[in-house]
């Protein structure tokens, strides 16, 4: 439907480095350019606060994220961005174009200055009822 080339998760591993890997499974000569970095909420101002110690910026932290990238034709990613979030999925999916795709050698890389979109962290809830004598 929306001709979907590569996807991986980004949990934990640093935006640049799973950018990086994906390009270098690509049949094409291709690389990423990453010109918007999904951060978690607030991360922006602790990473200033600590010195920008952590790399955030440079996408090499594990505070950028948390998403899944996929590579769309061009022509695909809006609409499957709308997809993504219409009620049909239900309420708080997020979906966003963070860079392109440009002819090179299996490479991906950050822009000096990104767009920096902050991203709540999406916490599962559960209805937990402890048991009797149950500790935490």
């Amino acid at each position: 439907m929306f001709n979907a080339h590569a996807a991986t998760d980004i949990t934990g591993f640093r935006i640049l480095s799973h950018a990086q890997n994906l390009a270098k499974q690509q049949r094409k000569e291709m690389s990423f350019v990453i010109h918007s970095l999904p951060v978690l909420t607030k991360m922006t101002t602790v990473s200033k606060a600590c010195g920008n110690m952590f790399s955030l910026m440079h996408g090499t932290c594990p505070e950028t994220s948390g998403a899944l990238p996929i590579r769309l034709p061009r022509e695909q990613a809006a609409r499957f961005c709308a997809e993504i979030m219409s009620p049909k999925y239900g309420k708080g999916h997020q979906a966003r174009i963070i860079g392109i795709v440009k002819k090179g050698n299996h490479t991906a890389r950050i822009i000096d200055k990104p767009q920096i979109i902050e991203v709540a962290p999406q916490v599962a809830t559960q209805n937990l009822k402890p048991t009797s004598g149950a500790t935490f």
